[in-house]
């Protein structure tokens, strides 16, 4: 059975030195995270975000143990890679970003041995038989094949990695929808783009998220904007200790308090 291991958004640690080992990736995590909300303007830059609630960046402790017993390889120069350019991970949300494309570890058992879950794998396939004999997140099986998965083009298959292009649906990278076309979903739209007007009966039509100044029904194309009923125009977060009518208007860090000024939600 497949473990999704979540991607965990971060940047650039201690001395520089090109490589975050897997002892300080939680802190380093935390800081690119931090980094990348300053630079979208989500979290003003001069404060510190250590107060606000951005998520846990902890390694699950299987994923602890596989390193422990030489299950998996960390590779802390590819970690390095994505956390050191927090600074310049994309703000718009039309825009790829691929600074963390790559894996921060490799799979070190061969084809047939005994695993725990797929990381743990060369070809990051487990295989538990089918039996759904699982305990907590693992289902103990084993690994099939030797070969490493590789990004797919459109139509590969992606149930072991990442898709190059379109989207990876029933693990077959797939075209996304242009805007105008018709969706069901939000992840079948083109990188930018949501599904809008679609029930359960009827499919809606991919829209291209607006930029700032531009009309908004809810969602807007940059991190550091919002849309705020009161106008339905994307306009950028409110400051800190700054007026406020709506609670949307601040950050999603804020709160629009009784004085109607933005100021820091506290954990």
């Amino acid at each position: 059975m497949r473990i999704v291991v979540v991607a965990l958004l971060v940047a650039g640690c201690g001395d520089n030195i090109g490589a975050v080992p897997f002892s300080e990736y939680s802190a380093a995590a935390r800081n690119a995270r931090c980094t990348h909300l300053a630079t979208c303007g989500v979290i003003p830059g001069e404060i510190d975000c250590g107060w606000a609630d951005i998520g846990s960046f902890d390694i699950p402790q299987y994923m602890r143990d596989s390193i422990a017993f030489g299950r998996i390889r960390w590779l802390p120069e590819v970690a390095y890679e994505c956390l050191s350019h927090a600074d310049e991970w994309s703000c718009d949300l039309a825009v790829a970003d691929h600074w963390c494309d790559e894996p921060f570890y490799v799979g070190t058992l061969h084809d047939g041995a005994a695993c725990q879950w797929d990381g743990e794998c060369i070809s990051r396939e487990c295989w538990d038989g089918g039996t759904g004999t699982c305990h907590e997140t693992l289902c103990p099986g084993v690994c099939v094949g030797d070969t490493p998965p590789v990004p797919g083009h459109l139509y590969d298959g992606c149930r072991y990695s990442r898709c190059l292009e379109g989207r990876c649906d029933g693990n077959v990278c797939r075209p996304t929808v242009p805007a105008g076309g018709t969706c069901n979903d939000n992840l079948e739209c083109e990188i930018g783009a949501i599904c809008a007007g679609d029930t359960d009966t009827h499919p809606g039509a991919c829209l291209q998220l607006p930029g700032t100044g531009e009309q908004c029904f809810g969602a807007c194309r940059l991190l550091g904007d919002t849309c705020p009923s009161s106008t339905n125009v994307c306009q950028p977060f409110k400051r800190p200790h700054e007026p406020c009518v709506q609670l949307n208007e601040c950050s999603p860090f804020y709160v629009c308090d009784k004085t109607l000024t933005c100021v820091p939600r506290l954990p």
